[in-house]
């Protein structure tokens, strides 16, 4: 006699924006508000951050270098070359750690942006015009074509400007880079003010 099979329990959708301690991953291609369960924005890392893995390969690289010029090269080596590489090693590696942890994220009290060890935080904006999109038009002559820039930006009460770098959209038409930053830029403010961060 043969049991009868279970049906399958119904599959969740996956939730790629969802990591423990009720963070949202920030995805600048989302159009889509903010779910109000999150309490925290994570913007990850800027484009263009260098991984940590390239300093502790290139330090690595330059360590085993020196430690070979100790040991393999027969006397052919010097002990300066040998030590130098072995320092700059070092350096690289020890560089791979501070590559690690920049980051912006925005919770009740601001955006915090910088290390996990060390950051500065800037205080929501009292007004949606602290809270805006800077346009940087690409000035490159040689290249065929301009590639303009449209950023996230946020003035600080010190009259500083924060970008949120993780929030740029890069291309050739500036009226509708300036037009999906603006987006998420209402994404974002729509979500503080919802939660009660912006009073």
């Amino acid at each position: 006699m043969s049991l009868p099979t279970p049906p399958e329990a119904p599959q969740k959708p996956a939730q790629k924006q969802e990591i423990p301690g009720n963070v949202y991953l920030y995805d600048k291609n989302d159009t889509s508000p903010i779910p109000l369960t999150y309490d925290v924005i994570d913007f990850g890392k800027p484009q263009g951050a260098a991984s940590p893995l390239v300093g502790w390969a290139a330090g690595a690289f330059f360590a085993v270098g020196g430690l070979w010029n100790f040991f393999n090269l027969n006397g052919e080596g010097t002990i300066f070359a040998g030590i130098l590489l072995c320092a700059i090693g070092g350096l690289l590696i020890a560089a791979g750690f501070f590559m690690n942890g920049y980051s912006i994220i925005a919770n009740a009290n601001g955006f915090r942006s910088g290390t996990a060890n060390s950051g500065e935080v800037t205080e929501w904006p009292v007004d949606r015009g602290y809270f805006t999109v800077k346009v940087r038009v690409g000035a490159n002559k040689t290249a065929r074509m301009a590639m303009n820039n449209a950023t996230l930006t946020i003035t600080r009460p010190d009259n500083l400007p924060l970008s949120v770098q993780q929030v740029t959209f890069t291309g050739s038409n500036t009226a509708e880079l300036k037009q999906r930053c603006e987006v998420q830029a209402d994404r974002i403010w729509n979500w503080a003010v919802a939660k009660g961060y912006i009073i």
